[in-house]
């Protein structure tokens, strides 16, 4: 795999685009908070986030996003297919109300394309999140009793098991990884490998959606 680029601020002209479809959308997302709290499964991705010892991050996503309830609900037959351009909208308009996504394309039912660049600092304590809270890919949650960082690539699907994403042909392919200079006091990485500067390159190789979580936890300098 290349190296992925640094995690940068997103362009701002996709993000106007994005902005008139939410203007569009705004009643239908009003109307429709139910559907939006549920679960997106990953795919075809390459995601990585860089960790310096003293907090600083770089959260960076590009691949494919499955909006797992919509394709639930057309099988069960309580979505018609004429109703899902509607419901397509209402998710690309939530999904562009954090202007940390540069790309948000439909490909597909349910599937969107998308890039994401995120950059902060963590404080103490502080849950960083994506996609959102209520629908975990990533999560970096800080700890300020024991000075460190846990980092989680969830693959736990919550609304739908494992069995039935299979059967519906959906799955989960792509590669998690964290680059950083702290001190990493446990992990279950793939592979590890050196990098430059000092840093060490941690990688998570998905490929289904009954694998472990990937999962590291790093002690940051004193804050």
């Amino acid at each position: 795999m290349t190296a992925l680029p640094a995690p940068a601020r997103p362009r701002r002209a996709g993000i106007k685009r994005l902005g008139r479809r939410f203007a569009r959308a705004a009643t239908a997302c009003a109307l429709a908070l139910p559907l939006l709290a549920g679960c997106y499964l990953p795919d075809r991705f390459e995601s990585e986030i860089r960790l310096t010892q003293t907090g600083e991050y770089g959260l960076y996503y590009e691949g494919d996003l499955i909006w797992l309830p919509l394709v639930r609900d057309l099988r069960m037959g309580k979505v018609t297919e004429a109703e899902i351009p509607e419901k397509m909208d209402v998710l690309e308009a939530d999904l562009a109300r954090d202007s940390n996504f540069s790309k948000v394309e439909p490909t597909g039912t349910a599937r969107f394309a998308v890039e994401y660049n995120r950059l902060g600092k963590l404080n103490w304590p502080e849950l960083v999140t994506f996609v959102r809270r209520n629908a975990r890919i990533i999560s970096m949650e800080t700890d300020p009793e024991t000075g460190t960082v846990s980092v989680r690539g969830s693959q736990a699907i919550k609304m739908i098991d494992p069995e039935t994403i299979e059967r519906i042909g959906l799955n989960s392919r792509g590669l998690l990884r964290v680059t950083t200079n702290a001190e990493v006091i446990e992990h279950n990485a793939d592979s590890v490998r050196s990098g430059p500067r000092g840093y060490t390159l941690y990688d998570w190789n998905i490929n289904g959606v009954r694998g472990q979580e990937p999962r590291l936890k790093a002690r940051l300098r004193a804050h």
